[in-house]
């Protein structure tokens, strides 16, 4: 009867620990938008507001500066975001931006001294080199796969125009 118990026990046991599990890994996003709210001196504005809204299905999350100026929105799903930031005495910033999967985008906003009534909008590119991930990947379409050259059908042919491999390939003895 006790070993019966302590079976059902640890079965129950077990079942939580994998529902614990599987909630966790349930639909996770790493896209993060982060950024520095400042002054045309160059000086942080605490307490400011920074809207994030997704164009494409218009969820808006909202965040404020710290005492530093910063902010930060993680868990993002990719796509085309718009950044809003507004303070008291200053004039409303926009920037259009589009995250992808597992991306870092730092957004620097200077917001002009100046009333509320006036709203200024920029338009800016993700630049080429992104200075808050140190990551290094490529996705490789498949034609592009199909049309390069390697000798055998290699993978390590293939995996020799990825962006930080080095090396001289299985090509030499």
């Amino acid at each position: 009867m006790r070993t019966a118990v302590f079976a059902t026990v640890r079965t129950g046991v077990l079942f939580v620990l994998v529902l614990a599990c599987a909630r966790v890994g349930y639909a996770q996003y790493s896209g993060n938008v982060q950024g520095v709210i400042s002054d045309p001196s160059g000086a942080a504005i605490n307490g400011a507001t920074v809207t994030l809204r997704n164009t494409d299905t218009g969820v808006a999350l909202n965040a404020t500066t710290s005492d530093s100026g910063n902010y930060r929105f993680s868990s993002l799903p990719p796509g085309p975001y718009l950044v809003t930031s507004e303070a008291k005495g200053f004039q409303t910033t926009e920037v259009k931006l589009t995250l992808g999967t597992a991306q870092t985008q730092g957004i620097n906003l200077t917001l002009p001294v100046g009333g509320t009534s006036l709203a200024v909008s920029v338009t800016g590119e993700a630049p080429p080199i992104d200075i808050d991930e140190t990551r290094l990947e490529t996705t490789l379409s498949a034609s592009t796969v199909r049309d390069l050259p390697s000798a055998n059908r290699n993978l390590w042919d293939v995996l020799a125009v990825t962006p930080g491999v080095v090396g001289a390939g299985a090509g030499v003895g």
